[in-house]
C-alpha cells in the first residue's frame, strides 16, 4: 500500500471519529418496588426515577427516600423473630451487600416482604424461657422458648426439634423434668409463687414438680390460702354469746427456703360471761395431716376485758410468736371454761 492510500485511510477514520454521532447511551428507567410489612396493612409502593441497570438496589432505595425499618431484634430461634426478605418476580434474592446488588441483578423489579412474627397479636404474645425444671404456669396462647433444639420432651405429637412452643388449649403438658400448666386463671400455686418468690425451690429432686408450693395438687383444700401460708384463721361464737377470733401476721422472711419463718398470732375474745374464768387453746396444724405445728394455752381469760394500764394491757387479747417450717397450715382457737378444762381435758366442753 502506498503512502497516498495510507493517508487517505487515516483521514477517513478521523472524519468518522469527529463527525459521526456516538452510540446512544443506556436508556434511563423508573423502577417501582413494594414493601409489605405483613402486619395487616396494605403494601406500600416506592419509585426511584432515572435509574439504569447498573445502579444498585441501595441507590434506588435512597433515591426513593426509603430505608427498611429495623427487624425484630431477637435471635432467629425466638417466637418473636421476624425479618425482611427480598423478592424479585416471586423468587427470593440473597441480599448480600445492597450496594453491590444491581437493578439488573433483580431484573429491574424487586419487593420487600416481612416474614415471621409480624403481627401485633404475635408480638404481644407472652414468651416464657425455660430456665429450671419443675412447674410452669401459663395462659392459653403463651409460648415457651427452649433455646436449644431437642431440650423439650413432649409426648403429644409436638416436634421436639423446635426451639419454642405456643400453647392454644388449657391442659397439662409434661415434658421430661418440666410440666406446663395452661389455665384460664392463675392457680393457687401460681399465686403462691408470685407472693412468695423467696420460698420457690427451682431445684426439686427429679420427678417432683411442685417448686416448693405447699398446695401443689391440692388446690381445692388450699383455695383460701393466704400469702402467709395460714388458712382457716378461726373465729366463732359460743352459746353464751362469747366470741373468739385469731389472725396471723408475718414477722420474718427466711433467707433460705428450708429455714423456718416467723409469724405472730393475735387471739381476741369478747362478750364473755360474768363470773366465768376461761382458757383459750390455740392450735396450729399442717393442712392435709394431723401434724401439729404449734399449741398454745391462754390462761385466766376473764369477762372484764378492757384495758389495764398498770398490768397486762388489753385483757381480751393475747399475742404470741410462732415459728414454722415452710408449709400450709390451719390455725384454730377454742374457748373453754377453765375449771372444766383443769378437771378433765378430754371431756371438757368447747364453748367456742
Amino acid at each position: 500500500m502506498n503512502t497516498t492510500t495510507i493517508l487517505g485511510t487515516l483521514a477517513a477514520i478521523l472524519f468518522l471519529a469527529f463527525f459521526l454521532p456516538s452510540p446512544a447511551s443506556a436508556e434511563s428507567v423508573n423502577v417501582t418496588f413494594t414493601v409489605d410489612a405483613s402486619d395487616g396493612t396494605d403494601p406500600a409502593s416506592y419509585t426511584c426515577a432515572d435509574m439504569d441497570g447498573d445502579d444498585s438496589v441501595e441507590n434506588c432505595m435512597l433515591s426513593a427516600n426509603f430505608s427498611l425499618p429495623s427487624e425484630s431484634g431477637v435471635s432467629w430461634d425466638h417466637p418473636h423473630f421476624w425479618e425482611w426478605v427480598l423478592y424479585s418476580e416471586g423468587v427470593v434474592i440473597q441480599q448480600g451487600d445492597l450496594a453491590e446488588l444491581t437493578l439488573n441483578d433483580v431484573n429491574l423489579t424487586f419487593s420487600w416482604v416481612a416474614e415471621g412474627c409480624t403481627t401485633s397479636e404475635c408480638q404481644n404474645t407472652t414468651v416464657h424461657q425455660n430456665t429450671h425444671r419443675g412447674a410452669y404456669y401459663l395462659r392459653p396462647t403463651d409460648c415457651v422458648w427452649f433455646q436449644n433444639p431437642g431440650v423439650s420432651q413432649f409426648e403429644d405429637g409436638f416436634d421436639n426439634n423446635n426451639t419454642w412452643r405456643c400453647f392454644n388449649e388449657v391442659g397439662d403438658y409434661p415434658s421430661g423434668n418440666m410440666i406446663f400448666h395452661v389455665t384460664e386463671e392463675p392457680t393457687e400455686c401460681e399465686i403462691w409463687e408470685q407472693d412468695n418468690p423467696f420460698l420457690v425451690d427451682r431445684a426439686k429432686p427429679e420427678g417432683e414438680m411442685d417448686n416448693g408450693c405447699p398446695c401443689y395438687g391440692t388446690d381445692e383444700e388450699c383455695e383460701d390460702e393466704a400469702p402467709m401460708l395460714f388458712i382457716g384463721e378461726a373465729s366463732g361464737t359460743g352459746d353464751g354469746g362469747e366470741t373468739i377470733t385469731v389472725s396471723v401476721a408475718r414477722l420474718h422472711i427466711p433467707e433460705h427456703p428450708e429455714w423456718s419463718w416467723k409469724h405472730k398470732y393475735l387471739a381476741e375474745v369478747d362478750d364473755l360471761q360474768m363470773d366465768v374464768n376461761y382458757t383459750a387453746v390455740i392450735l396450729v396444724k399442717r393442712v392435709g395431716d394431723d401434724e401439729w405445728g404449734g399449741l398454745d394455752w391462754w390462761w385466766d381469760v376473764d369477762w372484764e376485758g378492757g384495758y389495764d394500764e398498770d398490768n397486762d394491757g388489753y385483757h381480751n387479747q393475747s399475742e404470741n410468736p410462732v415459728s414454722l417450717q415452710r408449709g400450709c397450715y390451719h390455725i384454730n382457737a377454742n374457748l373453754y371454761e377453765s375449771g372444766a378444762l383443769h378437771s378433765d381435758e378430754d371431756s371438757a366442753a368447747v364453748l367456742v
